[in-house]
């Protein structure tokens, strides 16, 4: 299958002014690894080294347990928000997939601040996930350089710069999930190795250890794998033995992380189906598992409510958008463009329904920032025809977005909730904006000129 676009020389035909050569001259010198280092250096410069959250005291606390052998925090931690006390025992309920990553890093790094070991830890899986939509970029466009142009584009123009900044498990999730996408395509392209299968059905079960609610997106992207792996073997194809074997492989992959999260929940709630954030929405009474919010409610705040939604924070994905159904028409395999829906819509649709829907205490819409990633691609489509308009129209949203995300990863990932903003306000100027004047900066990058005595380290708080 020939999926490829004719991309010309240059990304688009703009006129000969100064401008346009600089920029012209940085695409053709930007599809390079060394793009995706600069990416890496980004992360790892702007990890939050200032705040601590109550939800982040709890996550370090367990995963010090981990590393200790217990699954039980210490009953100080009670006073913190995503903690119960059951029996006398203190149990975060946030997912233990996280936690668990970070807890032998805590333990060979224990010297130095707990806070600074998780950020670099999510920044390495940020970086991660930059890699993986890399390969599923290449494979959808068919052009390795290109793709790595549409794959920094959406991480520093779209919420992966800032996730992949502070310990939450959106980043590892952006990586796991991606990378278990981009598997099941090259299955549906008979591509797949039998060492291949195993690895997906470890990345799609770590998925769901980050968040339970993936597991409906991780089993409908399988699904489709399994579908055509039939369909095969009735054409004859593929011989029966094929599922079979390729099913055994799958499991056996996601039978480390699947028993590891059975008995987390076992010996923490006495079920091996029932997790921690049960008892937690049990505490604050929440109903129906904590699937509240209308869908459509919810797909409006994650996607275009102008005060965390992820269009008004980075709207280069308007662009990414318009371009899914180009990248659909292009694809001959109805198998893949039903996969690549799946994957893109579900977890949208589950994360949707969810009672905290915009994530809390945290910037843009969190629950919405590993299917980003997906969005390389259909970006790559919607600015084929290399116009003048396009390509200006790009640019301008690729700087508004790296501006946003630049501002925010140096001054505080945790600007404001979403109750705390008017329906007419916007997250990044009603509150990152204005904490420019405060004498605090978060980002590790302030700490270093701190170290070198640059003037501008003056600003930089201590903690």
């Amino acid at each position: 299958m020939n999926n490829s676009m004719n991309y010309g020389k240059h990304l688009c035909p703009i006129a000969h002014s100064m401008m346009t050569r600089v920029v012209v001259y940085f695409i053709k010198h930007f599809n390079d690894i060394s793009s995706v280092l600069v990416t890496l250096t980004l992360f790892l410069f702007n990890i939050n080294v200032v705040y601590y959250t109550t939800h982040t005291i709890p996550l370090l606390g367990l995963a010090k347990a981990f590393s200790h052998g217990s699954f039980f925090l210490d009953s100080s931690y009670c006073k913190y928000v995503d903690t119960v006390l059951v029996d006398n025992k203190c149990i975060f309920v946030a997912p233990p997939g996280l936690p668990l990553i970070l807890s032998p890093f805590l333990k060979v790094f224990s010297s130095i601040e707990p806070l600074v070991v998780g950020g670099f830890v999510v920044a390495v899986f940020g970086f991660l996930a930059v890699l993986s939509s890399w390969a599923f970029t290449s494979i959808i466009i068919e052009n390795r350089r290109k793709a790595l142009f549409y794959v920094v584009v959406t991480a520093l123009a779209g919420p992966l710069w800032v996730y992949s900044t502070h310990i939450f498990p959106q980043a590892p999730i952006a990586f796991t999930y991606t990378f278990f996408t981009y598997l099941a395509l090259k299955a549906l392209r008979d591509n797949l190795k039998n060492w291949e299968y195993v690895l997906a059905g470890f990345l799609a079960s770590l998925t769901v250890l980050f968040d339970p609610a993936m597991v409906i997106a991780v089993v409908g992207v399988a699904l489709v794998a399994l579908i055509k792996l039939v369909y095969d073997v009735k054409g004859g194809v593929e011989r029966p033995s094929k599922i079979l074997l390729y099913t055994v492989l799958f499991l056996l992959g996601a039978t480390p992380a699947a028993t590891f999260y059975i008995y987390y929940n076992t010996a923490t709630t006495g079920s091996p189906l029932s997790s921690p954030e049960f008892l937690w929405l049990e505490k604050i009474g929440v109903p129906n598992h904590g699937f509240t919010t209308p869908i459509t409610e919810g797909l409006y705040i994650l996607l275009l409510d102008v005060r965390k939604g992820l269009i008004p924070l980075c709207p280069v994905f308007i662009l990414a958008l318009l371009g899914i159904p180009y990248m659909l028409k292009a694809m001959k395999s109805k198998y893949e463009k039903i996969m690549y829906l799946l994957a893109l819509v579900l977890p949208l649709v589950i994360h949707a329904a969810w009672y905290d829907v915009d994530g809390g205490l945290s910037f843009g819409p969190r629950l919405a920032v590993p299917v980003t990633m997906l969005l390389a691609p259909p970006l790559a489509y919607a600015t084929r025809f290399r116009s003048r308009r396009v390509c200006v129209i790009l640019w301008l949203l690729v700087l508004y977005g790296v501006l946003v995300n630049s501002v925010t990863v140096t001054v505080t990932p945790y600007p404001s909730t979403f109750e705390d903003l008017k329906p007419y306000q916007n997250q990044f100027l009603s509150s990152v904006i204005p904490r420019l004047s405060e004498n605090i900066r978060s980002s590790n990058l302030y700490t270093i000129l701190k170290e070198l005595g640059e003037p501008l380290s003056t600003i930089t708080s201590t903690h």
